[in-house]
């Protein structure tokens, strides 16, 4: 029985995809999961939802998470750190993120986000770093900005 998981790695299972994750609804107990270069949509987070004592999520290079996925993580309040670079991530999925209270780490590198993107991420209070290199569309007045607003952050 592996209801009682606390860490899951995964990386570099590149042929988990959705319907693998099915499996993974009922571990309630689970802290730690890495994703990472899977075949997982953000369809396929819907399966998350409920991880309600998840802290670290990585889904590097699961380039097929969009926005409308990242609705499935909002309700995750324990989560402190979330890696979702190398993804198709937005400015519309960042919305879905602005209540995640407890991150401490969000990369969101070479994602498709811009400037006014990351006012959905102001009251991110806790965050102590923010990895926004390779996203194209983020000028260094904006990091400067969210600099100022958020003097324990670093932001790369």
């Amino acid at each position: 029985d592996l209801k009682e998981l606390h860490h899951l790695d995964l990386m570099g299972c590149d042929q988990i995809t959705d319907t693998g994750l099915e499996n993974l609804k009922d571990l309630k107990e689970l802290h730690h999961l890495d994703l990472s270069h899977s075949q997982i949509t953000g369809a396929g987070l819907v399966q998350l939802k409920d991880l309600k004592k998840l802290q670290h999520l990585n889904l590097t290079f699961c380039r097929q998470i969009t926005d409308a996925g990242l609705e499935n993580l909002k309700d995750l309040k324990e989560l402190h750190h979330l890696d979702l670079s190398h993804s198709q991530i937005t400015d519309t999925g960042l919305v879905h993120l602005k209540d995640l209270k407890e991150l401490h780490y969000l990369n969101l590198s070479s994602s498709q986000i811009t400037d006014p993107g990351l006012e959905n991420l102001k009251d991110l209070k806790e965050l102590q770093h923010l990895d926004l290199r390779g996203c194209r569309q983020i000028t260094e007045a904006a990091k400067n900005r969210f600099r100022a607003d958020h003097p324990a952050c670093s932001v790369s």
